[in-house]
């Protein structure tokens, strides 16, 4: 399933999946692995969406379910707050976390 994708410079990834977005007919669903989506789970999507489907949330898991269903949650709660924090007024940058 080569897509055209330098797998050791960053940038180049990012200037193929660009190019991809720009040129290609059809979505270019590797974008699962720019968002952090587990690769098995964005190979099987790739090839064949609905088959072997274990649960669906941020994305469709075809493995390691639990693991899926643990991250889903985690997203569902991050966005359950920032959702409230800029309801109430809070600005995006206030909310910034600094992972380093």
């Amino acid at each position: 399933m080569e897509k055209g994708y330098s797998y050791t410079e960053t940038q180049r990834c990012i200037a193929e999946l660009s190019k991809h977005l720009k040129e290609d007919g059809t979505f270019p669903h590797e974008v699962g692995l720019f968002l952090g989506y587990p690769p098995s789970d964005v190979k099987c999507f790739m090839e064949n969406p609905f088959k072997g489907v274990r649960c669906i949330g941020c994305w469709k898991a075809y493995s390691n379910e639990d693991a899926a269903r643990e991250t889903f949650d985690r997203y569902k709660k991050c966005t359950t707050f920032y959702r409230d924090q800029i309801g109430r007024g809070k600005p995006l940058e206030a909310l910034i976390v600094n992972a380093d």
